[in-house]
């Protein structure tokens, strides 16, 4: 018992002398600052134009007096431009307006950048790419635009040898409309 007496006493005293010595002391400290730290985020920028800031245009695709397995249309250019600061994705959807007309409106030649672009399956039960399938299809990924660059989509259209005397006279007002996504 006394040495269980003895022993807590010596703790007691060690403990205390301990924190008195500990308080006793001082030690230097420092401290520096980073400020003005931001943080921002980039931007996508489609236009039709390098040089103005060009999004809406008119007529950038399309051909008349057209005659089935006559010549083409095109090919035709229609440079798009990622003003931004980061590079993107560019996706293009169709709309058609002339619904009989569309199927036998033959994709020819649709490049991007000059890389020819992945097309869809038809879904009008022919061999061929139309302007029907680009609208069905949703939408068509062409490539990448980096920052402040651009690409040229270049297509060539015809008007199919299938094409049947009930699209006489017809015409499709087709609406392009160009997504620019970041990339992932």
């Amino acid at each position: 018992m006394i040495n269980r007496r003895i022993l807590l006493s010596a703790m007691s005293i060690i403990t205390s002398i301990s924190l008195t010595t500990g308080a006793a002391f001082a030690f230097f400290s420092d401290q520096a600052t980073s400020s003005s730290n931001v943080f921002g985020t980039g931007t996508l920028d489609l236009s039709f134009n390098d040089t103005d800031d060009v999004e809406t245009i008119t007529s950038a695709f399309g051909g008349s007096a057209m005659v089935p397995g006559g010549d083409c249309v095109g090919p035709q250019t229609l440079n798009t431009y990622n003003n931004g600061t980061i590079p993107g994705n560019l996706v293009v959807a169709t709309t058609n307006s002339g619904v009989g007309l569309s199927q036998y409106l033959r994709i020819q030649t649709l490049t991007y950048d000059g890389v020819t672009v992945p097309v869809p399956a038809s879904t009008a039960n022919n061999a061929y790419l139309d302007l029907a399938d680009v609208e069905a299809a949703g939408s068509l990924p062409l490539g990448s635009i980096g920052a402040n660059s651009g690409a040229n989509l270049v297509m060539t259209v015809c008007l199919d040898e299938s094409a049947p005397d009930a699209v006489q006279g017809a015409t499709d007002d087709v609406t392009f409309t160009f997504t620019l996504n970041q990339q992932p």
